[in-house]
């Protein structure tokens, strides 16, 4: 067994393996991700299944889902439901998808002791899904990007937070195999809504 020092004073052994560990470790995450992201392409091909949701139930569930998640980070998850139960017949695994992108993402990129809503909304015959958070936003300069494949925004990469960049474009394409829509309003280092009429 070799010697590699301690964490305040590593041989130069310790450092080439403690170099090798990361670059592995980075390799691993970039491949779990794009694994990630071609099993979500499979969910846009696939034909869609509608089922009926109470969606009230369903957006509870949700942030049940992602409540560690932001406990971790301090920031408040809370929800926002219409005074009347609200179902519809919706497709649930692509829904599932565009929303935890959604969530993860306001999440992930909203500073320590932030706040994000979850949002549930009826208007006319439209049903819209709101995430809103008060993160890092977006600059308008790269709004006609954001949606696009493997983009991500100049703020999000100094963020030091990991993507690929597909998570939006994707959940994109999910909304219109839905017959649906998926829109955003962001400024950089202000409040951003992500929303998704269907």
């Amino acid at each position: 067994r070799k010697y590699i020092g301690t964490q305040a004073g590593l041989t130069k052994a310790g450092r080439s393996y403690l170099d090798m560990a990361v670059q592995n470790r980075n390799k691993h995450y970039l491949r779990v991700d794009r694994l990630m992201g071609f099993h979500k392409m499979e969910v846009v091909v696939a034909k869609p299944r509608f089922s009926p949701i109470d969606l009230d139930v369903y957006i509870r569930q949700k942030a049940d889902e992602f409540h560690l998640m932001a406990k971790k980070k301090d920031i408040t998850l809370s929800v926002e439901l219409p005074s009347r139960t609200i179902f519809a017949e919706a497709d649930f695994d692509k829904l599932n998808h565009i929303l935890d992108n959604l969530i993860s993402n306001a999440i992930k990129y909203t500073p320590r002791g932030g706040k994000v809503t979850i949002r549930l909304q009826l208007t006319g015959k439209k049903i819209i899904f709101e995430v809103e958070d008060n993160g890092i936003g977006i600059n308008r300069k790269e709004h006609k990007m954001i949606l696009t494949d493997f983009y991500r925004s100049k703020n999000a990469v100094s963020s030091g937070e990991g993507g690929s960049g597909i998570g939006l474009s994707i959940a994109r394409r999910l909304a219109a195999r839905m017959k649906g829509r998926l829109t955003f309003e962001s400024e950089e280092n202000r409040d951003s809504i992500l929303r998704l009429s269907i």
